[in-house]
């Protein structure tokens, strides 16, 4: 049974890495190397999101849905992203 506590998000990701199997299994051992290499150690995320732009590319609608569950930045980042937050 899953966890009542998982948060939504986590279900997403689930439900998109199933997704992934089932439609690409080809390509799943490489985005799971990228997952990994990603969490251990922490690295950039703008590049971790390049190299599954990539790995995606012939699947474009794989990728906005990847882009859905784990966004370029969130929290604090967002204001980075968005300028900086310096607008007058």
């Amino acid at each position: 049974m899953a966890d009542p506590q998982a948060p939504a998000d986590f279900t997403v990701a689930m439900n998109y890495v199933e997704e992934l199997k089932e439609h690409r299994p080809d390509l799943w051992p490489q985005f799971e190397g990228y997952i990994t290499e990603y969490r251990t150690p922490p690295r950039d995320l703008d590049r971790f999101h390049a190299q599954v732009k990539e790995l995606l590319k012939d699947e474009p609608d794989l990728y906005a849905r990847f882009e859905e569950f784990f966004p370029k930045s969130s929290g604090g980042q967002e204001r980075e992203r968005q300028g900086g937050g310096n607008a007058t």
